[in-house]
């Protein structure tokens, strides 16, 4: 990945069991370079995840601009009862 920074990640074996072919965060995150990925072209983002621990609003994919300009949120979350 072309990551300008990273914290806390690592790689691990794929789903097909191949080593160092997938990468692992642990409560980590990477940062890529600031562009506008939605102004000339499709995105498409695809991931395997698997989920070893589920927390409320735990972000997989957060993109964005700023405040209320061209994000992209993916997250998961553990049941919420409020």
């Amino acid at each position: 990945a072309n990551a300008i920074s990273q914290f806390n990640i690592g790689t691990t074996s794929d789903r097909f069991n191949n080593p160092n072919k997938a990468i692992m965060f642990a409560s980590g995150y990477f940062t890529l370079p600031a562009k506008s990925y939605f102004t000339e072209s499709d995105i498409t983002i695809t991931a395997w995840i698997k989920v070893s621990k589920h927390t409320h609003y735990a972000r997989i994919i957060d993109f964005g601009n700023g405040p209320h300009s061209d994000n992209i949120l993916f997250c998961i979350s553990a049941a919420y009862s409020g």
